[in-house]
Protein backbone atom coordinates (compact mmCIF):
# COMPACT_ATOMS: atom_id res chain seq x y z
CA UNK A 1 0.00 0.00 0.00
CA UNK A 2 2.71 2.49 0.90
CA UNK A 3 4.28 1.40 -2.33
CA UNK A 4 1.12 2.15 -4.49
CA UNK A 5 1.31 5.89 -2.60
CA UNK A 6 4.51 6.55 -3.48
CA UNK A 7 4.95 5.72 -7.26
CA UNK A 8 1.40 8.16 -7.25
CA UNK A 9 3.17 10.90 -5.81
CA UNK A 10 5.98 10.48 -8.20
CA UNK A 11 3.68 10.27 -10.79
CA UNK A 12 1.89 13.66 -9.65
CA UNK A 13 5.49 15.00 -9.33
CA UNK A 14 6.82 14.39 -12.80
CA UNK A 15 3.52 15.62 -14.21
CA UNK A 16 4.37 19.10 -12.42
CA UNK A 17 7.64 19.44 -13.47
CA UNK A 18 6.23 18.68 -17.10
CA UNK A 19 3.95 21.24 -16.62
CA UNK A 20 5.95 24.04 -15.12
CA UNK A 21 8.84 23.19 -18.17
CA UNK A 22 5.87 23.67 -20.70
CA UNK A 23 4.84 26.89 -19.38
CA UNK A 24 8.72 28.42 -18.39
CA UNK A 25 9.74 27.65 -22.05
CA UNK A 26 6.45 28.93 -23.84
CA UNK A 27 7.26 32.11 -21.74
CA UNK A 28 10.81 32.72 -21.83
CA UNK A 29 12.15 30.16 -24.69
CA UNK A 30 14.74 27.51 -24.82
CA UNK A 31 17.23 28.59 -23.10
CA UNK A 32 21.09 29.06 -24.95
CA UNK A 33 18.67 28.96 -28.54
CA UNK A 34 19.41 31.85 -30.87
CA UNK A 35 16.69 33.06 -32.91
CA UNK A 36 16.58 33.72 -36.25
CA UNK A 37 15.64 37.30 -37.30
CA UNK A 38 12.45 37.11 -39.11
CA UNK A 39 12.78 38.23 -43.02
CA UNK A 40 10.94 41.25 -43.54
CA UNK A 41 10.37 41.57 -47.28
CA UNK A 42 11.75 38.38 -49.28
CA UNK A 43 11.28 39.91 -52.42
CA UNK A 44 14.23 42.24 -53.09
CA UNK A 45 14.12 44.63 -56.56
CA UNK A 46 16.99 46.81 -57.56
CA UNK A 47 16.60 48.97 -60.52
CA UNK A 48 19.94 50.04 -62.08
CA UNK A 49 18.56 51.88 -65.40
CA UNK A 50 16.81 54.54 -65.86
CA UNK A 51 17.27 55.75 -62.60
CA UNK A 52 15.06 58.13 -60.29
CA UNK A 53 14.70 61.31 -61.69
CA UNK A 54 17.04 60.63 -64.43
CA UNK A 55 16.06 60.71 -68.27
CA UNK A 56 16.24 58.11 -71.05
CA UNK A 57 16.48 58.99 -74.67
CA UNK A 58 14.16 56.72 -76.71
CA UNK A 59 15.60 56.64 -79.99
CA UNK A 60 18.87 56.89 -80.19
CA UNK A 61 21.68 54.67 -82.21
CA UNK A 62 22.14 51.79 -81.18
CA UNK A 63 18.75 51.37 -79.76
CA UNK A 64 17.74 48.54 -77.24
CA UNK A 65 17.44 51.08 -74.12
CA UNK A 66 15.48 49.05 -71.47
CA UNK A 67 15.28 48.94 -67.72
CA UNK A 68 17.96 46.96 -66.32
CA UNK A 69 18.21 45.90 -63.16
CA UNK A 70 17.56 42.43 -60.80
CA UNK A 71 14.91 40.92 -59.05
CA UNK A 72 15.65 38.13 -55.97
CA UNK A 73 13.76 36.48 -54.01
CA UNK A 74 13.84 33.87 -51.38
CA UNK A 75 10.84 31.76 -53.16
CA UNK A 76 10.35 30.51 -56.80
CA UNK A 77 9.23 33.74 -58.31
CA UNK A 78 5.21 33.60 -59.47
CA UNK A 79 4.73 36.54 -61.92
CA UNK A 80 6.40 39.70 -62.16
CA UNK A 81 5.57 42.59 -64.54
CA UNK A 82 6.20 46.03 -65.34
CA UNK A 83 3.08 48.72 -65.66
CA UNK A 84 3.34 52.21 -66.69
CA UNK A 85 1.94 55.25 -68.16
CA UNK A 86 4.23 55.20 -71.19
CA UNK A 87 3.07 51.71 -71.69
CA UNK A 88 -0.43 52.60 -72.27
CA UNK A 89 -1.99 51.81 -68.89
CA UNK A 90 -3.85 49.35 -68.08
CA UNK A 91 -1.74 47.65 -70.22
CA UNK A 92 1.48 45.57 -68.14
CA UNK A 93 4.58 43.96 -69.75
CA UNK A 94 5.22 40.58 -68.09
CA UNK A 95 8.99 40.43 -67.34
CA UNK A 96 10.54 37.11 -68.47
CA UNK A 97 14.31 37.97 -67.06
CA UNK A 98 14.89 38.11 -63.62
CA UNK A 99 18.53 40.26 -64.40
CA UNK A 100 19.50 42.22 -66.69
CA UNK A 101 17.36 43.98 -69.09
CA UNK A 102 14.13 43.21 -67.71
CA UNK A 103 11.60 45.13 -70.21
CA UNK A 104 12.06 48.08 -72.97
CA UNK A 105 11.37 51.53 -71.71
CA UNK A 106 8.24 53.59 -72.38
CA UNK A 107 8.30 55.50 -75.42
CA UNK A 108 5.83 58.10 -74.80
CA UNK A 109 7.99 61.49 -74.42
CA UNK A 110 7.49 63.22 -71.35
CA UNK A 111 7.83 62.69 -67.65
CA UNK A 112 7.00 59.14 -66.72
CA UNK A 113 7.21 56.54 -64.34
CA UNK A 114 7.42 52.43 -64.15
CA UNK A 115 6.17 50.01 -61.45
CA UNK A 116 7.96 46.50 -61.00
CA UNK A 117 5.72 44.15 -59.27
CA UNK A 118 6.69 40.70 -58.11
CA UNK A 119 4.92 38.05 -56.73
CA UNK A 120 6.16 35.10 -55.43
CA UNK A 121 4.38 31.57 -54.61
CA UNK A 122 4.21 31.96 -51.17
CA UNK A 123 2.27 35.46 -51.65
CA UNK A 124 5.07 37.68 -51.03
CA UNK A 125 4.52 40.86 -53.44
CA UNK A 126 7.09 43.59 -53.60
CA UNK A 127 6.78 46.81 -56.00
CA UNK A 128 9.60 49.37 -56.93
CA UNK A 129 8.64 52.90 -58.74
CA UNK A 130 11.54 54.75 -60.89
CA UNK A 131 10.50 58.34 -62.31
CA UNK A 132 12.32 59.75 -65.18
CA UNK A 133 11.77 61.52 -68.35
CA UNK A 134 11.24 60.21 -71.70
CA UNK A 135 13.43 61.96 -74.53
CA UNK A 136 12.70 61.41 -78.09
CA UNK A 137 15.37 62.73 -80.62
CA UNK A 138 19.63 62.72 -80.23
CA UNK A 139 20.66 63.77 -76.93
CA UNK A 140 22.00 66.80 -75.80
CA UNK A 141 25.46 67.29 -76.97
CA UNK A 142 28.49 67.48 -73.90
CA UNK A 143 28.99 70.66 -71.99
Amino acid sequence: MNTKKSILIIVVCIVGLICASAIWFSVFGLPFTETKPQIQHPINIDITFPTEGGTVNYDVVPAGHGVFGTILSDYEIESAYVKSFGYGEPELTKITSYTGMLCGVPTTPGKTNITVVVTDVKGNTAEKTINFTVITGPPAPPK
